[in-house]
């Protein structure tokens, strides 16, 4: 009796394993096909970016930028005796120090100029706030 039953498990289960195997087969094919599927748009996503950045660089490029600025805003550029550069030095009971020329805070008018930095800044160029 358990022959004949240990018989007929193993008739039946010769056919559950060949419907296993398979299933296997079909999920592992559709897991290649997605597989695939999401390498390609990798590939385009990387193509993509690879546009993206030679856009960039050649969008950021000076030249451009200098062109751009010269013909369509009208800009040009400073020669270097153009430009004044000052730097505040510090700070000490009241006195500031700015490019070698000493301002007190107190001879500065408080209401019209302040003595504040910027009122000391706008003293040392020449002109007022208002100016």
């Amino acid at each position: 009796m358990i022959k004949r039953f240990l018989f007929y498990v193993f008739i039946l289960s010769i056919p559950a394993f060949l419907g296993l195997s398979a299933w296997q087969s079909s999920r592992y094919g559709d897991l290649e096909r997605e597989i695939k599927k999401l390498e390609k748009i990798q590939e385009e996503w990387i193509e993509n970016n690879k546009r993206l950045i030679a856009n960039i660089a050649v969008l950021s490029s000076p030249e451009r930028i200098e062109r751009i600025a010269r013909n369509e805003l009208g800009l040009q550029k400073k020669l270097p005796e153009d430009v004044l550069q000052i730097s505040i030095t510090g700070t000490i009971n009241d006195t500031v120090v700015a490019d070698n020329q000493e301002l007190t805070t107190t001879s500065l008018n408080p209401r019209s100029e302040g003595a504040s930095t910027l009122g000391i800044v706008q003293r040392l160029l020449g002109g007022g706030p208002d100016e």
